[in-house]
């Protein structure tokens, strides 16, 4: 698994970052539960559904969601199309939970505004730029290429095995492993493509936002031979809990409107589209 392709962006990727088992008994304990959106009508419209345990800085990937326009749905390239395979999604894991944060690219606050309006924590995804350089880490705040935004935080991230995906993320685990600089000929700079990244930018942006830095990943210690996670003082002092008793009782109320069965494949198999699903 582990890439060799000239250029490759998230090389260090392999399989020990991924993981297996039914997402329906997978271990919530003590994680919350973030969905990362990358919206578009010309190019493909991505989603992931992740569990992030904000105390260690680690993340797993449960479920996607890549959307193409250009296939489905035609004719109703929509806000509200979005937000209703969002809701497919949320009902696919953690005995259909609410999420306790929605991220969505930053350059869509249309979108933002619309989820936010149906009850849900929304957030713009944060473009400050995290280097990692050496023992030194910085928040900086230079002029980047927009799309270069977070890669060094999520490779070091990778590196050091904190992001998971589940193999069921087929189309997620394709774009992390394909994903690969190319030379601009007029600069002489690297640059990324601009297809294929629906999913895989979700990932920056998932690690980013959720205020995961390098310093979390420090804590780690060994004791007879075995490494383990120590909480670092900025989670032992409940600083990442960024409101979480608001959001649990905010779940309560949102969890009857969720709350029903879905059977998405037997539904599209006998023709019904999204407004027929949800009427």
């Amino acid at each position: 698994m582990r890439r060799s392709a000239e250029g490759a962006i998230y090389d260090a990727f392999n399989n020990e970052n991924m993981f297996s088992g039914d997402i329906k008994d997978f271990d919530w304990t003590d994680r919350v539960r973030v969905i990362v959106i990358d919206p578009g009508f010309n190019h493909p419209t991505g989603m992931t559904d992740w569990a992030v345990d904000l105390s260690i800085g680690e993340s797993w990937a449960l479920q996607e969601r890549l959307i193409d326009f250009k296939l489905e749905y035609i004719g109703a390239k929509s806000l509200e199309t979005i937000y209703q395979e969002m809701l497919i999604l949320v009902r696919g894991a953690k005995g259909r939970a609410t999420p306790e944060y929605i991220i969505v690219d930053p350059s869509k606050p249309e979108l933002i505004e619309y989820i936010q309006d149906r009850g849900f924590n929304v957030y713009g995804a944060d473009n400050s730029n995290w280097r990692v350089k050496g023992s030194e880490r910085e928040n900086s705040e230079e002029i980047t290429a927009r799309e270069l935004i977070g890669i060094p935080l999520v490779q070091t991230a990778i590196a050091k095995n904190k992001i998971h995906v589940h193999e069921s993320c087929i189309n997620l685990i394709h774009q992390i492993g394909s994903y690969s600089f190319i030379k601009d000929d007029k600069s002489g700079k690297d640059k990324l493509p601009v297809l294929h990244d629906d999913l895989v930018v979700t990932v920056k942006y998932l690690v980013n936002t959720m205020g995961i830095r390098p310093s979390m990943w420090e804590s780690e210690e060994t004791v007879d031979g075995q490494q383990t996670l120590q909480p670092n003082e900025r989670a032992q002092n409940g600083q990442w809990d960024m409101g979480r008793i608001f959001i649990e009782a905010q779940n309560e109320i949102n969890r009857e409107t969720l709350g029903f069965e879905d059977d998405r494949e037997e539904l599209i198999k006998n023709g019904f589209g999204v407004n027929d699903i949800f009427g």
